[in-house]
């Protein structure tokens, strides 16, 4: 039955969005750890490959290497939240108590939805050349959200909190994911002494999309039923899936450097062309209904155009925005750097990333071979921590980093690996 077939293909993206997880800047992964060690304050110095995803006058800065090159990496993010997976954890092979799930479902009440993202950046190439930065990067990302209901469901059965069945209402559950792909050539140059400027050209192809809503599944008590209506816009099983949206985007950078210190300046997609095409994907109705003696189903593919309004306005809607931000980094205090930024986004829902983001970060370099970094930063709805460090060694540079976030969405961990060679 095609029921059969498309539930897994549904279920699948709901746990890929709760249990994996990038940390991620626009539609550019971050190629460095030492950015993420660093919290992302980076406007006003990053410098080699990393100026790609931050700000591209850094390319032209004297302290910019004259070659730098990361191999392949990835980063990571996930979590969930209000109940994060660490309340999970903390019970992991016990019996959750009846008061800790009371807890938990009370504050996904107070929340309003039990919601988690999943980030997946993958960076085959980053690089630069004197003035000239290159980065080749592919990106993943899911978020699920379920209403009070379903979560009361997931965590006491039809029997709900109170042990007696009643009706569940699940109206307002929801699934947004999407895979893309960009290839982004900077240029740094020098306008005044003391001026950098930059540009970043970008263009990117989308390969995947999935758009989830729930208009009103039900499950009732007396009579026994359940009423299924999550309808989904998703990738079609006749197309390949490379090319299912395409567009180019610009982004224009500054750096001042005066005695001591440096500020930066960057607008990322000060324009934008990317769309989906919404011809090449298919329109899944996702409805069922279930009740003693009788039952229907329709998972048929359609073409996209007959989805409901709201989700081919969705679909429209994931696409990248602006982002402005503002940096500065002190440059003579010995032994440190100390740099702060401030983010914001004003548009798009292809984006990764808090839309707000205030935060600093600093980096001690007393051991020349062992950088060691920390930050700390306000981001939408919560604050974000983290840390880490580099081994040196002649060119290579080993660095790790790792941070927690809370927000709006989920709490969060980021995690970043990278292999490098010259500075970043």
């Amino acid at each position: 039955m095609k029921a059969l077939s498309r539930i897994p293909i549904l279920a699948s993206l709901g746990i890929v969005a709760l249990a994996a997880g990038s940390a991620l800047h626009a539609q550019l992964p971050q190629a460095s750890a030492t950015s993420l060690a660093l919290g992302f304050n980076r406007t006003a110095s990053a410098t080699g490959f990393a100026a790609v995803a931050n700000n591209p006058a850094g390319l032209a800065l004297g302290s910019s290497p004259g070659f730098s090159m990361a191999l392949p990496a990835v980063t990571l993010l996930g979590g969930m939240g209000p109940v994060g997976m660490g309340d999970i954890a903390d019970w992991e092979g016990r019996l959750v108590p009846a008061e800790v799930k009371d807890g938990w479902l009370q504050s996904i009440i107070d929340a309003g939805s039990q919601s988690g993202p999943a980030e997946v950046g993958v960076t085959p190439l980053a690089m630069s050349i004197g003035p000239v930065g290159l980065q080749l990067s592919s990106v993943a990302r899911g978020v699920l959200s379920l209403n009070p209901d379903a979560a009361e469901l997931l965590l006491y059965g039809n029997a709900g909190r109170t042990g007696e069945p009643r009706d569940f209402q699940l109206e307002g559950s929801r699934l947004d994911g999407f895979a893309i792909s960009t290839i982004a050539l900077s240029y740094g140059f020098r306008a005044t002494p003391r001026l950098s400027l930059g540009v970043t050209g970008k263009y990117s192809v989308g390969h995947g999309l999935a758009v989830g809503r729930d208009l009103g599944s039900t499950l009732t008590a007396d009579p026994v039923s359940v009423e299924l209506a999550f309808p989904a816009i998703l990738n079609s099983s006749e197309d390949a899936g490379f090319d299912m949206g395409s567009g180019i985007g610009l982004d224009l950078g500054a750096i001042w450097e005066a005695d001591g210190f440096r500020v930066g300046a960057t607008i990322q997609n000060v324009l934008s062309t990317f769309q989906w095409s919404l011809d090449r994907f298919s329109y899944i109705p996702g409805t069922m209904f279930f009740e003693q003696g009788s039952s229907a189903d329709d998972f048929e593919e359609q073409p996209a155009e007959a989805a409901p309004r709201n989700m081919r306005d969705a679909v429209e809607d994931l696409t990248p925005g602006p982002v402005f931000s503002v940096g500065a980094e002190l440059t003579d205090i010995p032994d440190w750097r100390i740099m702060a930024d401030i983010r914001t986004r004003t548009s798009g829902r292809l984006a990764l990333g808090p839309d707000f983001h205030a935060g600093v970060g600093a980096e001690f370099q007393g051991l020349s071979f062992l950088p060691l970094r920390g930050h700390a930063a306000v981001v939408s709805g919560g604050v974000q921590l983290g840390g880490g460090l580099s081994v040196i060694v002649g060119p290579l540079h080993l660095s790790g980093a790792a941070a927690v976030r809370t927000g709006d969405v989920a709490n969060a961990t980021l995690v970043g690996v990278t292999v490098s060679f010259g500075t970043n």
